[in-house]
């Protein structure tokens, strides 16, 4: 097996605070590519974990496992991806004058979504802020599986990439 580093995002908004992850990606001499991120706060919200989406064709196994997070409230999670993003977390510079990352200060690093984590349903961006569906972090914790995501062939094959 190898590994290569990746510019893939997944992030999870967590009410004013948020995850970033640089992946490292692993490959076997099979027809699915997996890569691993892990997980590190935002805006010093304490939040930790490691994130795991297998790519087979244009489906999706996602695996999120995050500690920190404001118990029983929803944590909208997705993967960003897009032909004008900078594929990259951004920096303390991109926060405005309150010191604070916002989603919208962080767009053009990370890029428009194309994956919503949701526990049930669409998973499309059009499902971007379906709250009612997202995982609501029982006691701080969150433990996200979901298998079979459909995604466009183009994010598939540029996250087994390492896009």
């Amino acid at each position: 097996m190898s590994t290569i580093r990746t510019r893939t995002m997944v992030t999870a908004a967590v009410l004013g605070a948020g995850l970033m992850a640089m992946p490292a990606a692993t490959s076997a001499k099979d027809t699915s590519k997996t890569v691993t991120a892990t997980l590190t706060p935002l805006n010093n919200s304490g939040v930790n974990g490691t994130a795991t989406v297998t790519v087979t064709g244009n489906k999706l196994n996602a695996s999120i496992d995050a500690t920190g997070l404001l118990a029983n409230a929803p944590h909208a999670a997705h993967i960003h991806f897009g032909a004008t993003a900078f594929h990259e977390c951004p920096t303390d510079a991109a926060a405005g004058a309150d010191r604070q990352l916002a989603t919208l200060e962080g767009l053009p690093f990370y890029g428009p979504v194309v994956v919503s984590f949701t526990t049930s349903g669409d998973t499309s961006p059009a499902s971007v802020l379906a709250v009612t569906r997202f995982s609501t972090a029982p006691g701080g914790v969150l433990d996200y599986d979901r298998d079979r995501i459909k995604t466009q062939r183009a994010v598939a094959k540029a996250i087994a990439a390492g896009e």
